[in-house]
């Protein structure tokens, strides 16, 4: 049976990108860890700017279902009619980009 992920209350800050500049004064504390995430595979995965309405988030996350029974374990989830199944395959490929 598939257990249900918890429905998480959507933030106007959970969609947006990472500002990486370690000459801002507010960020000179973290420009070692700057630099790094600069340098990391996911540098662009956290910076790029990707509009997702509320609506997506949220049809995402009330119809998603974890499904560890299936090899690979994955996620499915219905956004706008349009079944999404997320592997970690999938999240590897994404993060390498």
């Amino acid at each position: 049976m598939a257990a249900r992920l918890p429905v998480l209350k959507y933030e106007a800050r959970h969609n947006t990108c990472a500002l990486l500049d370690p000459n801002i004064p507010e960020a000179r504390p973290f420009a070692e860890m700057i630099n790094f995430l600069r340098r990391s595979r996911i540098y662009h995965v956290i910076t790029e700017s990707c509009p997702i309405s509320y609506n997506q988030i949220t049809q995402f996350w009330t119809t998603a279902e974890y499904h560890c029974e299936i090899t690979p374990p994955v996620i499915i989830a219905t956004v706008a009619g349009h079944e999404i199944r997320i592997t970690e395959q999938i999240i590897r490929d994404v993060l390498l980009w």
